[in-house]
């Protein structure tokens, strides 16, 4: 089949999907050629292949046998004509592989008409299964992701982003879906009120018990507060937070590394995995970020509003005012850790 197999490769050299399938007709085509001579050599004797040319005429007037020597006539005709009348010889031997209201004669003929009968059905299995693997792919996350990264680098081509921008924004996607499509707020809406919140605690609830005035809070304050959390995702370098800016929500750690600033710029920590930031904008009416915070690598973040906080919150003024009063304390330690930090500095300038 080597030799078959580059005269194939040679008359259909293309790599589309079109040259590719008149690739595997054309082997097919040469497999039947092959099944066709296997049965000529078995059926040897000249009264045999007669015998079986009646037996095909009586029940096939309209057609020509495989073996009929009427074939020869098909072979000076053009290449169309020639694959056309393979395919059709070959196809019809497999899928007429009986000697219908005849009894085979011989171990021979049964052998022959056993093999053939399997060997057409498993043909027809597998080609089956290829069929539905391939529908089945067609239709699979994974397959939908890469069509729709497909257009993204088609739409990034058009509007001729640079390569920078571009590598970000398929990091993105890739973090975001990882690889597999999927339409969250779709899966959100057929499913239960009861079974999204139980996906949300699950997700994030060990963050939010991670916060420190959050600890002990009624379960059910504990889940409003946990369904108003907003996902959200930074590239490495983004600015999650700046300091001196406005602030109005908190911020919890899912997944990647933060770098948390001064204001003066000086590096203070990592945040990882579990931590938060920012809660203190959660109770303070107006305040302004101490911090500036970086990502350090892709992260996902969960953010939570001061309006949403304060709205889940208000059936409870008692544990408001404890919360409140926590924030305040600490407000005030990393105010005088700021001042600590300043002077510092000031002293080493003057020496």
């Amino acid at each position: 089949m080597l030799a078959e197999d580059d005269e194939v490769e040679k008359r259909f050299p293309g790599n589309t999907y079109w040259d590719k399938i008149k690739r595997g007709w054309m082997r097919s085509i040469l497999v039947h050629e092959k099944i066709c001579k296997s049965c000529a050599i078995h059926l040897r004797s000249h009264g045999a292949i007669e015998k079986e040319k009646q037996r095909h005429i009586r029940y096939h007037p309209s057609s020509i046998h495989p073996f009929s020597s009427a074939r020869a006539a098909y072979k000076n005709t053009s290449s169309f004509k020639a694959i056309s009348r393979s395919l059709y010889d070959g196809a019809l031997l497999i899928y007429t592989a009986s000697y219908g209201v005849e009894e085979p004669e011989n171990n021979y003929e049964f052998m022959m008409t056993t093999i053939l009968w399997f060997l057409s059905k498993f043909v027809q299995i597998y080609l089956l299964a290829r069929v539905i693997e391939f529908l089945r792919a067609k239709t699979s996350p994974k397959m939908k992701y890469s069509q729709m990264v497909k257009q993204l680098v088609e739409f990034m081509r058009h509007k001729q982003l640079p390569l920078y921008t571009q590598k970000r924004i398929l990091t993105y996607y890739e973090f975001h879906f990882q690889k597999s499509y999927f339409r969250e707020n779709e899966i959100y809406a057929t499913i239960s009120g009861q079974l999204r919140q139980e996906i949300v605690m699950q997700t994030c609830r060990q963050l939010v018990e991670n916060v420190e005035f959050f600890r002990d809070l009624p379960l059910n304050l504990l889940v409003r507060i946990v369904s108003c959390l907003r996902s959200e995702i930074y590239l490495t370098n983004d600015v999650v937070v700046k300091a001196n800016s406005p602030g109005n929500c908190m911020y919890f750690i899912s997944t990647g590394t933060v770098a948390v600033y001064t204001t003066s710029g000086k590096e203070v920590c990592h945040l990882e995995d579990g931590d938060h930031f920012g809660e203190i904008a959660l109770v303070n009416p107006e305040p302004s970020r101490v911090a500036s915070v970086i990502a350090v690598e892709t992260c996902e973040l969960y953010r939570l509003d001061r309006k949403d906080f304060i709205k889940a919150i208000h059936p409870y003024p008692d544990l408001l005012e404890k919360i409140q009063k926590i924030a305040a304390d600490r407000m005030e330690k990393t105010n005088l850790m700021e001042e600590h930090y300043k002077r510092d500095m000031a002293t080493k300038r003057l020496y």
